[in-house]
């Protein structure tokens, strides 16, 4: 045996055992690839298998006996076999995966059933004053007693804001998911692009009597005059002001004038001040130096700032003055007016139907059996004189967008022709019909 080379042999597998040994521990590696882990891995598993986690049941997991002292363990995670679910130790205790996970989604076609904008939030038309949702569970799910509902029943037109948050749940096991939703009864229809605007069923300040009805029950409601709700000077809050029967300013008369408004008699969010001698009246501006608006100088924000709702907003939580954009894309999605030529007309995805008995339009989207919109034509408030005019003849409807000059955008219409993106004085007193945030 040749010992001078057994003994380098074992000289060199000793230098490789301290060179391994004095390896850092905390070595970054990937399994299943030939690649460098990404900077932020301690270890990558590159495989087209699963990875399985420790399993233990109720007992195993007591057993480790974590405490809620046991902050060390936090971030701890094995698979419960006795619930059928991922569990970890998280502040003190063991919390299992599926708890308020959002898996519930609904079923299509419930009558107009919408997806917002972020979340799980949704909108539905009121059918005969009541609606039910109905949402679906995943394969191997069902639904738990006590914990939740497959349906809920919402009734319809009993407020202007948000009918509330529903929360339902399911479980598979002790393993359980929730879904939480905030749910708004509103009157929805389609837009240039294919997806759903929903509207308030009846406009700002229209009689109690009429809200919870049907698009259809109010085009054939038997007094108008109840539908057609306040009128709004463009960019004020609700003061009193937009009442037809309010006062006007600087006196309650019928005769052209100005009362303009501005220094003091402005408070801090730009409106009418609580001790100013015009707040609640409709103010009067025949002249032409202050663009015929009711304050000065103009201000383009009062209703709506960077793409979000202000504190002037009219409409009630959860609701907003509607874009002019928002009003073109339920019509042809752009300014142009719409000739209509008989009683049936479709344009983006919507029919409108001209209604002669109550004067109006109803609003049927596309694949829809009924319509889902009823607009009145609830005439306007002079600037000038602050008289009604036009009611039951045209309808004047506010968006809370404003042009490069000194005039606002509104819809407008009347038996054969739409206009959608409109300019109007400011002064003037509008009609408001409000969208869901």
């Amino acid at each position: 045996m040749n010992l001078k080379h057994s003994n380098i042999q074992l000289f060199g597998y000793s230098i490789l055992l301290l060179l391994f040994f004095a390896l850092p521990l905390k070595a970054q590696v990937t399994i299943g690839a030939q690649k460098a882990p990404h900077s932020y891995s301690v270890l990558e598993l590159m495989s087209a298998k699963g990875l399985r986690l420790p399993v233990l049941n109720n007992s195993e997991r007591d057993a480790l006996k974590l405490t809620p002292d046991s902050t060390e363990a936090g971030g701890l995670v094995i698979y419960n076999t006795d619930i059928d679910c991922i569990e970890f130790w998280s502040d003190g205790k063991w919390i299992d995966l599926g708890s308020n996970s959002s898996f519930l989604s609904p079923i299509s076609g419930n009558n107009g059933v919408t997806k917002g904008a972020t979340g799980l939030t949704y909108s539905v038309t009121p059918v005969s004053g009541v609606t039910t949702y109905t949402w679906t569970v995943p394969t191997g799910w069902s639904i738990t007693a006590g914990l939740g509902t497959a349906s809920i029943t919402v009734t319809a037109g009993t407020t202007e804001g948000h009918a509330g948050t529903i929360t339902v749940s399911a479980n598979n096991g002790n393993c359980t998911g929730t879904s939480t939703l905030a749910v708004s009864v509103g009157c929805p229809v389609k837009t240039t692009s294919g997806n759903w605007l929903t509207f308030m069923c009846y406009n700002l300040g229209a009689d109690d009597a009429v809200k919870s009805l049907t698009p259809e029950e109010q085009a054939a409601y038997p007094t108008p005059a109840d539908e057609y709700g306040d009128l709004y000077q463009w960019g004020r809050s609700k003061d009193g002001h937009q009442l037809r029967t309010s006062e006007s300013y600087p006196t309650n008369n019928t005769t052209d004038e100005s009362g303009v408004v501005s220094g003091s008699d402005l408070d801090g969010n730009g409106q009418v001040a609580s001790t100013s001698a015009a707040y609640g009246k409709f103010i009067k501006n025949n002249d032409v130096t202050t663009y015929y608006d009711w304050r000065t100088p103009l201000s383009n924000t009062l209703w709506y700032d960077n793409g979000k709702k202000t504190v002037n907003d009219p409409c009630p939580t959860g609701w907003r003055v509607p874009t002019t954009v928002e009003f073109q894309s339920i019509v042809n999605g752009s300014v142009d007016a719409v000739d209509f030529s008989g009683s049936y007309n479709s344009v983006s995805g919507n029919r409108w139907q001209w209604v002669s008995s109550n004067p109006g339009f109803l609003v049927t989207p596309s694949g829809s059996a009924s319509p889902t919109l009823f607009l009145p034509l609830t005439g306007w408030r002079s600037y000038g004189n602050s008289t009604l005019q036009y009611q039951g003849s045209n309808g004047y409807y506010w968006s809370s967008s404003v042009t490069n000059a000194d005039t606002a955008y509104s819809m407008n219409f009347y038996s054969s022709r739409l206009y959608p993106a409109s300019t109007y004085l400011r002064a003037l007193g509008f009609s408001i019909r409000c969208v869901v945030e």
